[in-house]
């Protein structure tokens, strides 16, 4: 699988597990890793218009908006067994540190192990 799909079986477990963890409602997709299929020109007035409203390189894939385990929030890194961060990435996982967000790298097995961990019953 790619980092598409691995990213795919993540959201649509989280879906089918609202019921369990409700703040999975709130589990959202920065699309930075979206693939435009148009000509560079086309893709270049895209990527134009999307960092006008406010995207940004380095922002993790998956982003949750509930604070557990002491941590303000969850950001996820979709990441083949192989992949490495960007630069830009690693400044956000810093920042992420610095500001109390727990910060995940890995595949999608990994983040939904990840996330049922983060929303556990122990989560204060």
């Amino acid at each position: 699988m790619n980092e598409h799909q691995e990213q795919v079986v993540v959201v649509n477990w989280a879906r089918e597990n609202e019921y369990r963890f409700p703040a999975l409602k709130w589990l959202h997709s920065s699309l930075n890793g979206i693939v435009i299929p148009a000509s560079p020109k086309v893709k270049a007035k895209i990527i134009n218009y999307m960092k006008a409203e406010g995207m940004k390189r380095g922002v993790p894939d998956l982003c949750l908006v509930a604070a557990r385990k002491g941590f303000n929030g969850f950001y996820w890194e979709t990441k083949l067994k192989n992949g490495e961060q960007r630069p830009d990435q690693k400044r956000f996982q810093e920042h992420c540190d610095a500001e109390n967000y727990f910060y995940g790298l890995g595949a999608g097995a990994a983040c939904i192990e990840t996330l049922e961990w983060y929303l556990g019953k122990d989560h204060k």
